[in-house]
């Protein structure tokens, strides 16, 4: 895949948080992953990164907290793991990585509406940040997936792969750009031009707060 056509046909990429922590995010400017803020948290995690969040937590820090998402979608029941993985394994990768949603202007890959509308219907209020893709696809870091890493499915009883493969480099990702569903890292900084609201149907704003 030719980065140039990745951000011609996705724009953008757009990371869905709780609303509650945007201001940890404008605060400290950049995205990480849940094993990162595990790391940092000032009071003992009540979950481990290797096992499987059936609730959201809060952590806390000395300036701040953050709310990691439950992994109820993570059903090892529809997973064929390949490359010596198993869930343990599986979950401990996706506490390494932040994610991030390809997007047109009118929003995000079908996968990432129904992960925005999980949490809708639960009551729940987001956040989103939405970042240009040309900034960031480039960079040696960035993941691509073909799949929602943390909700598979299984259809007519062929059950959704799992292993080494399931996030790929740029130079190794040989599906063609629309087969693109998540773009992850291991933490990104948040660029100047990142936006931000609190809904998928625009008033996209500049990230940092008016002071």
């Amino acid at each position: 895949m030719e980065a140039a056509d990745f951000t011609r046909l996705r724009p953008f990429l757009i990371h869905t948080t709780a609303r509650a922590n945007l201001p940890q995010l404008f605060a400290d400017g950049r995205l990480m992953s849940t094993r990162k803020l595990f790391e940092r948290s000032s009071a003992r995690p009540t979950f481990s990164l290797e096992v499987r969040r059936l609730a959201s937590a809060d952590l806390q820090f000395a300036k701040g907290h953050a709310i990691v998402r439950d992994q109820r979608p993570l059903h090892e029941g529809h997973i064929e793991f390949t490359g010596g993985w198993d869930l343990r394994t599986l979950v401990a990768r996706l506490n390494s990585l932040v994610f991030l949603w390809p997007a047109t202007p009118l929003g995000p890959v079908p996968a990432g509406l129904r992960h925005a509308g999980r949490y809708l219907r639960q009551g729940e209020e987001l956040g989103f940040i939405r970042i240009r893709s040309d900034i960031v696809a480039l960079e040696a870091s960035a993941l691509f997936a073909t799949v929602n890493s943390g909700s598979p499915r299984s259809v007519g009883g062929i059950k959704s792969r799992r292993g080494p493969d399931t996030f790929r480099s740029l130079s190794r990702f040989n599906d063609p750009p629309g087969a693109v569903v998540e773009v992850a890292f291991t933490d990104l900084l948040l660029p100047p031009e990142a936006e931000w609201s609190t809904t998928l149907s625009g008033d996209w704003q500049p990230w940092r707060l008016p002071t």
